[in-house]
């Protein structure tokens, strides 16, 4: 089968949604298919273009050149990238799945959505959001062949709008990460900067938690998605924390699996997730979850089982309970490993294949 993914960025641009892109695509290369992903010719906020044509782990990829709306990429060049496939698998709504759903009478491929958490991942634009995902969207998604909800959510979310609607939930090829003896009381953070994330609430916990016990590494990875860095580092300074504070930018794909397999545990105080694809990679590697309760994290978290819910929302608290877990912690690596491998991707991708098959 000749396969096309459809996404705004894709390797080497990091994010959840270009891991899962990645997962998906080699599965399905490990299975005779043939896999070609296309996507925007830039990382998100970056005006570097990267090259047009590359080929990662068999994935052949194809950039494109967009007008760039910030809320919405206009690559009408993605019409001819598709003429050769059997089916056209995209990831997330926006230009692309509008685009090629509208088209579809003319180019007469198979068109397959996935949601990703739709677009209400912050409050910005929140009246405009709602018309076009209410709306817009529940006109043109019904002639899509099949829209997958990748989480529990997004069944939730989606099903108003959409009657074509299956529940395929997002997984991890936990087989690509390492487990190693731990490096004592390294908390990791790993995920994009944006406000959504809330992580002056973990800076506020841990500068709370220095109070009691200084004896601790904080380590916070990622993209700088809404340039919010100046700001954290200005807040470690201002709480004292330099010491205990460590900032990546931009890890590669090795430098992610390194920090998961050296940290202790994981942090999180996000307000909103979908799936929390980066809990379950932390878990694969024995790291132990320590987040903030969202409907996305409670898929993959089970408390005092293989992870701890965390109310970041109150630092005196929360860092209250973090002293407590780092004194009478019974949760171990071999627990979140066990859980982790609930969600790997050899469960997801037969699922989508027959989906695929189907639509043919």
């Amino acid at each position: 089968m000749k396969i096309v993914q459809v996404v705004n960025h894709f390797y080497p641009c990091l994010g959840g949604m270009e891991r899962i892109v990645e997962d998906i695509s080699e599965k399905l290369v490990g299975k005779k298919n043939i896999v070609k992903v296309v996507c925007l010719n830039t990382c998100a906020n970056s005006k570097n273009k990267l090259k047009e044509k590359e080929i990662f782990n068999k994935i052949q990829i194809e950039r494109i050149p967009f007008i760039d709306l910030k809320y919405y990429k206009i690559a009408l060049s993605v019409f001819d990238k598709i003429k050769n496939s059997d089916v056209v698998h995209v990831h997330g709504i926006g230009f692309f799945s509008d685009f090629l759903i509208a088209t579809k009478i003319f180019h007469k491929k198979p068109i397959i959505v996935s949601t990703h958490g739709g677009i209400f991942h912050t409050q910005k634009l929140g009246v405009l959001k709602k018309i076009y995902f209410y709306f817009f969207q529940k006109i043109i998604l019904k002639f899509a062949n099949t829209v997958i909800a990748v989480s529990k959510n997004d069944y939730e979310l989606f099903k108003p709008i959409c009657n074509n609607l299956v529940l395929i939930e997002n997984g991890v090829n936990t087989s690509k990460f390492k487990t190693r003896k731990k490096q004592k009381n390294t908390f990791l953070y790993l995920g994009r900067f944006s406000k959504n994330k809330q992580i002056p609430f973990l800076l506020n916990t841990f500068a709370e938690l220095k109070k009691k016990n200084n004896k601790f590494t904080l380590i916070i990875a990622g993209t700088d998605w809404e340039n919010l860095l100046y700001l954290y580092k200005q807040k470690v300074s201002d709480l004292g924390l330099e010491k205990n504070v460590s900032f990546v930018i931009n890890p590669l794909n090795e430098e992610t699996k390194e920090l998961y397999a050296n940290s202790e545990y994981f942090v999180s105080a996000s307000r909103y997730e979908g799936f929390g694809l980066t809990i379950v990679e932390a878990m694969a590697s024995g790291t132990i979850p320590l987040v903030q309760y969202n409907e996305g994290h409670s898929i993959t978290v089970q408390d005092k089982k293989n992870g701890y819910f965390i109310d970041y929302t109150n630092a005196k608290k929360a860092a209250k309970t973090l002293q407590e877990i780092l004194q009478t912690n019974k949760i171990s690596s071999k627990d979140t490993i066990l859980r982790a491998k609930e969600f790997d991707w050899n469960k997801q991708i037969e699922k989508i294949e027959k989906i695929y098959s189907g639509a043919l």
